[in-house]
């Protein structure tokens, strides 16, 4: 990654949830190319990624589980149609 092209980067702590931290980074870069700062910032992003899992850091939701429910107005009740993990 070619950190020199990064300019007036911050990272600080937003705000703290019951189950999450939410952190805040900025970075800007002098005018290039579109396709060239996304490229930057998806290499910035997976950097991240890494390092998290490098700590042991999980992201918040990753182990929901989404449980859908169709009403059955012939059934005494709610029926389950899946339950389908996040991944």
């Amino acid at each position: 990654m070619n950190r020199d092209i990064i300019e007036n980067p911050s990272v600080f702590l937003n705000d703290i949830a019951g189950n999450a931290l939410f952190i805040n980074a900025d970075y800007f870069t002098a005018p290039i190319a579109l396709q060239e700062f996304n490229q930057l910032k998806q290499q910035v992003n997976l950097a991240i990624l890494e390092l998290m899992e490098q700590l042991g850091i999980e992201i918040a939701g990753a182990t929901t589980e989404i449980q859908l429910i169709k009403s059955d107005a012939a059934s005494s009740g709610p029926t389950s149609i899946s339950n389908l993990p996040q991944s």
